[in-house]
């Protein structure tokens, strides 16, 4: 047989045999015998062949390598802080961001834990879709290990893993934003912060389980506080004087301000006392009272004047 039939009758028997192999394996014994043999047949040397075995048996990389998944947790930052009021219900505790790496995928368990100081939550935890609001959890702060005075680590989350009821799904790439709401008690100075992780997630690429977000991931701290009212005379507004028979014409003005527990909604004012220091009882015939731009001549009435000489 000639030198170039020999290398075209190699080529041909090389490409055969590395398409018969899997391209993620070594070749298998029984078919790097039948190469060798074929290779012995064209009168090569044994260091040709050495060479050409060690082509072909070196391990194939995979053209489609599966990429490690992960789970990015971080606190938004629009997560609640500081200071709620007194017996709070249905309150938004913290938020956090959901990001899926190198996949998509389906968390079926999380991790989620309460740490206080003072009086623990009350009623129940909520996990929802920051967004639609759809509820993944709704567990009783009753709970057993739901909620501790200690600061928790990543096996405390892994060993309170909870079932969700609805899945969280997120696309590869993509982050979503959950939200933990709760009630609080009336003890006042209770601290609260919610931690989550450890979430227990499928795998959509592969079809297999995975525990994700090994960590313990905190919320911002809150305090509770009483809520309150102050009432001060608006000091930009100075003394006054009007002609007689004037109407329409401001006689006070006061600043209502929330303590910062809360918001206050003001919708009934129960006595208003106005102090005429004229000589006829009945100089102002009538009051209204204005906020800022809208009269409310209905709410409120004059209850009391008081003539003094």
């Amino acid at each position: 047989m000639k030198k170039s039939q020999k290398f075209i009758l190699f080529v041909v028997v090389l490409t055969i045999f590395a398409m018969s192999v899997p391209i993620t394996t070594k070749a298998a014994a029984p078919q790097l015998e039948q190469l060798i043999q074929l290779l012995k047949g064209l009168n090569l040397t044994d260091a040709q062949i050495n060479a050409i075995l060690n082509i072909v048996n070196r391990p194939k990389p995979n053209p489609n390598p599966s990429s490690p998944v992960s789970l990015m947790v971080t606190k938004s930052t629009s997560s609640p802080s500081g200071i709620i009021s007194t017996g709070a219900q249905n309150v938004e505790l913290a938020r956090f961001n959901l990001k899926a790496n190198n996949d998509k995928i389906e968390i079926r368990k999380l991790g989620v834990h309460a740490m206080y100081y003072g009086s623990p939550l009350v009623g129940t935890l909520i996990i929802a879709d920051a967004e639609t609001s759809e509820q993944y959890l709704n567990i009783s702060t009753n709970t057993a290990g739901l909620q501790t005075k200690y600061t928790p680590n990543a096996g405390t989350l892994l060993a309170n893993q909870r079932d969700l009821s609805s899945y969280i799904t997120i696309e590869k790439g993509q982050t979503k934003t959950i939200k933990i709401i709760g009630s609080v008690g009336a003890a006042i100075n209770s601290n609260y912060i919610i931690y989550i992780g450890q979430a227990y997630a499928k795998r959509y690429s592969t079809n297999s389980f995975v525990t994700l977000a090994n960590s313990a991931y905190a919320g911002n701290r809150l305090t509770v506080k009483s809520s309150a009212l102050t009432v001060v005379k608006n000091s930009s507004f100075a003394n006054i004087s009007y002609a007689p028979g004037s109407s329409g014409v401001k006689i006070a003005e006061f600043v209502l301000q929330a303590s910062n527990a809360d918001d206050i909604n003001v919708n009934t004012i129960h006595h208003i006392c106005l102090q005429l220091l004229l000589p006829q009882p009945n100089a102002i015939p009538n009051v209204n009272l204005i906020y800022p731009n809208y009269l409310l001549p209905l709410m409120f009435s004059l209850l009391k004047t008081e003539h003094i000489h």
